[in-house]
């Protein structure tokens, strides 16, 4: 059973990766023109009104958790591209950072 503790902490990584994907977004329409049109605002919301374990299991089954998993490829198909080309001195750091990261490696 998930504590409240751990519902927010689980609540905040989402926002942080929903963030990252906006930021890298922007960074896709403005260096190849892709759009996307889902949206992440609407998609915060809903992360934000988790309260329960039963609300953020019905959110994981939800079609705009499958949207935030999908767009993790972002950090290869942009950042790696477009932010932090390589060979970049600074990438294996800001990887270590990213929400992706540690999104995949908790629920990917």
């Amino acid at each position: 059973m998930l504590g409240e503790e751990n519902i927010n902490e689980i609540k905040e990584l989402l926002l942080k990766v929903v963030d990252k994907q906006e930021e890298l977004l922007l960074v896709a329409n403005e260096k190849s023109n892709y759009r996307h049109e889902t949206n992440l605002t609407y998609i915060k919301n809903c992360i934000s009104k988790i309260q329960t374990e039963e609300e953020l299991k019905a959110y994981v089954n939800s079609h705009q958790y499958k949207i935030i998993s999908e767009q993790v490829k972002l950090c290869g198909n942009v950042c790696c591209k477009y932010v932090y080309p390589y060979p970049s001195f600074t990438r294996e750091y800001a990887c270590n950072l990213c929400p992706f990261l540690k999104f995949e490696e908790m629920y990917l």
